[in-house]
């Protein structure tokens, strides 16, 4: 489980560490929805991959994740889209 968190912090890592390219392909060698992975195409500006992920969260119902959908800074990039402000809506994070 310990080694899991790390591989899924690492994009997150490189990232701010200028390796935009080598966080995209470490990503796409990542299967998991998961914050930090959705975090990290956030900050990406991959604005339709956080979207995709975005619904299967909910679908997961992967509650301690969406919980951070109304401040969490990851979810800027999409925060004006009509179809993250439905997954608000959904969730109950609206008002």
């Amino acid at each position: 489980p310990g080694a899991s968190a790390h591989r899924e912090n690492l994009p997150l890592i490189l990232i701010l560490a200028g390796r935009r390219e080598a966080a995209r392909r470490h990503l796409l060698q990542l299967d998991t929805s998961r914050g930090p992975v959705e975090t990290a195409w956030g900050y990406l500006g991959e604005k339709e991959i956080v979207l995709e992920r975005l619904e299967r969260m909910v679908q997961k119902r992967m509650t301690n994740y969406l919980m951070w959908l109304r401040t969490g800074p990851a979810w800027d990039p999409v925060r004006d889209d009509p179809r993250f402000q439905d997954v608000l809506e959904r969730v109950g994070l609206t008002g």
